[in-house]
């Protein structure tokens, strides 16, 4: 059930589906605005996107669902 919530890119209620939307959300507001520091917006979130995406259910299960 956690890995489905969690890594499924087709439900759009995953963690990983969200992430991926407010990614191309965020590109396309700041392609938009330009505006000072949003590439350091970009690479802090690019950072939260690539924790979940390489993670895998042994890394939540080492570190913990709620810590995770």
């Amino acid at each position: 059930m956690i890995d489905h919530i969690i890594f499924n890119r087709n439900f759009p209620r995953s963690l990983i589906y969200s992430l991926n939307r407010i990614r191309k959300y965020l590109d396309d507001v700041v392609e938009d605005t330009k505006i000072e520091g949003s590439a350091m917006l970009q690479k802090n979130f690019g950072r939260i996107c690539s924790k979940v995406e390489f993670a895998d259910m042994n890394m939540i299960q080492q570190t913990g669902l709620q810590v995770f």
